[in-house]
């Protein structure tokens, strides 16, 4: 049995020295809910039937992900609050101590809306596997570190997010999606300038490791 405690020790450490116990929250902006309108006469069985159909794209591999549901708007743009009067598009649960496996819940926004429903399963799914994986995770404030504050900086305020980010621009280009729906390719290599070796080299080893989310064709 020592060697079973030692393993369970590790696990223990690595789970919680990871991102794998923090959960993933996805916001949305005001180009998102200017573009996308909700319609709150659609019910939750065609939600969960959209759900269902996009993930098919991703075949036999679960990368990591659990269930999968619409959660309750709480907003009459469609969007969720978690908390802090926020407005999410998505989260991502914290990963199962047990099983490695996070559950994504969407917002009856992305639920209805098929381009947005598929962006946002990729960019959830990445979460999902860095969990699985237990990728180091660290974080990024651009206002305290780099006198920087706006839109990106809010979203790019972990290492897991700016690797998953910066990754979002292969599907984009794989599926032809809009440009504007992503963070400008330039002020992402900017900002990685600005970043330390260690945080630079967590930002490329979460984008090698979770690359295979975003190679892929969403129907």
């Amino acid at each position: 049995m020592i060697g079973g405690a030692v393993a369970a020790v590790s696990y223990t450490v690595g789970y919680f020295a990871s991102g794998g116990n923090k959960a993933r929250i996805t916001m949305a902006d005001n180009s998102t809910t200017s573009t996308y309108k909700y319609d709150p006469t659609i019910g939750s069985d065609t939600m969960q039937n959209n759900i269902n159909k996009t993930r098919k794209n991703f075949y036999y591999d679960d990368y990591g992900v659990g269930d999968e549901t619409s959660g309750d708007a709480a907003w009459t743009d469609g969007t969720m609050n978690p908390g802090n009067d926020t407005h999410v598009l998505a989260y991502t649960t914290k990963a199962n101590y047990f099983t490695g496996k996070s559950n994504i819940v969407y917002s009856p926004l992305a639920a209805q809306k098929p381009q947005l429903l598929a962006e946002t399963m990729i960019h959830e799914t990445g979460h999902a596997l860095s969990n699985k994986l237990r990728l180091l995770n660290e974080s990024i404030d651009w206002e305290k570190e780099f006198g920087l504050k706006n839109r990106y900086t809010e979203m790019l305020d972990t290492t897991e997010e700016f690797a998953v980010y910066k990754l979002e621009h292969i599907s984009r280009t794989i599926n032809n999606y809009p440009i504007d729906d992503f963070i400008p390719q330039f002020r992402l290599d900017k900002m990685f300038k600005l970043l330390d070796f260690a945080r630079q080299n967590l930002i490329e080893t979460a984008y090698k490791k979770l690359m295979s989310v975003f190679q892929r064709s969403m129907k």
